[in-house]
């Protein structure tokens, strides 16, 4: 098999791989949290719609949160999630408590649980 022909494989290839990681690895993530993560409160501090949109051409929001989790010293979190409750840009949820979880280790993984969704467990 010639270079070029395992080159443009393997390329492809990581291409395939990069696209899958950019769709894919989101949803596994919030599901993650949403199924094992801590608990938590956060109060929203900054939201801005950003310029992204998923695959059914909504967009997602930026959030910035301050996360209160038991035993700990509140902290600052950026999320970018798509929140298909929310219509507009959401600055009117500019100090709003939600429910939130976060990943056992790692606090820099957040996700909100947000409002008419059933917890699992």
């Amino acid at each position: 098999m010639p270079t070029e022909r395992i080159i443009s494989i393997v390329v492809g290839s990581l291409v395939m791989i990069a696209i899958l990681y950019i769709v894919v690895w989101p949803h596994i993530r919030r599901r993650m949290l949403l199924n094992s993560g801590r608990p938590a409160r956060a109060v929203v501090r900054h939201i801005e719609r950003s310029h992204i949109k998923n695959e059914n051409k909504q967009y997602l929001h930026k959030v910035v949160l301050e996360v209160h989790l038991d035993g700990a010293a509140p902290f600052e979190a950026t999320v970018t999630e798509l929140l298909p409750w929310l219509h507009g840009e959401g600055t009117g949820l500019i100090g709003t408590d939600f429910e939130v979880r976060v990943h056992r280790t790692n606090l820099n993984w957040v996700t909100i649980v947000g409002p008419r969704r059933t917890l699992p467990g």
